[in-house]
């Protein structure tokens, strides 16, 4: 220190007090948006892994299965998810439980893994009706409970006569997996190897 001077000061002015705590500030704010960017980034990916989990292993959906009571007696469960027929002709039904709820929206898919005949028909089913005619299939005319598509390519439909008793869907036999996803007004039945699609009417009753 140079004898006689004024020591030099610490003190800041208020204009550089306030800047200094803009920039403090700003760089503050900078830090928790580059956090809480991270921080969603991190909350997103394990969203989405928690849903793929969940779409992936169906922790909604019931497991449909064959019923040992909503069938006919020449009709075998060889498992939950496979049937098989006694006899060789004449359509007898098997159904799935749990039923559909109304309006539901579904998708279900049948690999055929023998077929000797066209007396093989899939698809959905009133079952009320169906149970009230002993699981037999009256398909001459309407109202016997059934929207089904068979092996030869007939169409069989409880509601209306125009796709009832007649052959104009898809054909399939030994080896074919047919979708049949079934909506509120509808079923599509698609054959896997050629892609073929089948619409037909339906009505919740």
């Amino acid at each position: 220190m140079v004898p006689g001077s004024a020591p030099p000061s610490n003190n800041i002015t208020e204009d550089e007090l306030k800047h200094s705590l803009q920039e403090n500030s700003g760089n503050i704010q900078k830090s928790i948006a580059t956090a809480m960017d991270e921080v969603n980034n991190k909350l997103s990916k394990s969203q989405a892994g928690i849903m793929y989990l969940i779409n992936t292993t169906n922790l909604w959906d019931p497991k449909y299965k064959f019923s040992a009571t909503y069938k006919h007696p020449d009709i075998s469960i060889i498992a939950d998810n496979r049937v098989r027929a006694v006899a060789s002709s004449g359509y007898k039904f098997a159904i799935m439980e749990p039923g559909l709820t109304q309006n539901a929206s579904r998708t279900f898919s049948f690999l055929v893994k023998e077929s000797s005949s066209n007396w093989l028909a899939l698809g959905f089913c009133h079952r009320k009706v169906v149970e009230s005619k002993a699981y037999s299939f009256s398909f001459g005319s309407i109202g016997h409970g059934a929207y089904l598509m068979s092996a030869n390519g007939g169409s069989w439909s409880h509601s209306k006569v125009e796709f009832n008793n007649t052959v104009k869907a898809v054909k399939f036999g030994k080896g074919d997996t047919i979708h049949a996803s079934i909506g509120a007004q509808k079923i599509t039945f698609t054959k896997n190897k050629s892609g073929e699609k089948y619409e037909l009417p339906f009505v919740y009753d």
